[in-house]
């Protein structure tokens, strides 16, 4: 309800009283209320709406946004972009096959007690952007892809560095050891909480990522 007042200079101002009905049944009144404010939000419907006129000068404009509807729907928006463009990124295959997706739940859940080093280790991997031959060699980062511990050739992908290459039989024997024959899934080595500390212990035996990593855990596999 409201009531035009004017104060002592003569302005008007308006006040508006609020009276709070119970949304429960059982109280008078209620479903009238009830009623009365669909009647209402469907803009009157009958005419029985108030018209732009007869309201406060305070309702006449234009109301303000709500600041965080306007954040959930830039939010909602941003996500529905944001899942297109991946679904048509390369790199989405790629993790499909991981049965793994980027920012995804079990993504999170694999990396949440992670250190950085370890959670950069995943990534790479995943990604595939990473400091082995093959790779860099795209970029002219490296002179061969070739692996450089191998006397025949070999080009040092991520297969070959986990499965593959002599020269770290003894950390893959000590990687199998620990969990069978899912130590030959790069799918289960990638996305398993299991597989994730015996994979960081294999990675530092063999140094790899180290020049940029460091050592992504103390422990490691007996020594050579």
């Amino acid at each position: 309800m409201a009531k035009k007042l004017r104060n002592r200079r003569g302005e008007r101002r308006v006040e508006i009283e609020l009276a709070w009905i119970a949304g429960h049944e059982g109280v008078e009144g209620n479903e009238w209320a009830d009623e009365e404010a669909k009647e209402a939000a469907r803009g009157g419907g009958g005419g029985e709406a108030s018209s732009r006129e007869e309201l406060p000068v305070a309702l006449k404009g234009k109301l303000p946004d709500s600041i965080s509807a306007r954040k959930q729907a830039h939010a909602a928006s941003m996500k529905t972009r944001w899942e297109r463009l991946w679904a048509n990124s390369p790199r989405a295959h790629r993790l499909a096959k991981l049965n793994l997706k980027a920012g995804a739940r079990s993504f999170i859940t694999l990396t949440a007690d992670l250190p950085k080093r370890q959670t950069s280790a995943l990534i790479f991997l995943i990604t595939r952007h990473l400091p082995l031959n093959a790779y860099l060699h795209r970029f002219k980062r490296a002179e061969e892809p070739f692996c450089n511990h191998c006397d025949d050739v070999a080009d040092e992908t991520i297969h070959h560095y986990l499965f593959d290459c002599p020269a770290w039989g003894r950390a893959r024997h000590d990687l199998i050891r620990t969990l069978g024959r899912n130590a030959e899934s790069l799918a289960y080595l990638l996305t398993n909480t299991k597989a994730t500390q015996p994979l960081m212990r294999y990675i530092n035996a063999t140094g790899g990522f180290k020049d940029i990593l460091g050592d992504v855990c103390r422990e490691t596999y007996s020594s050579y």
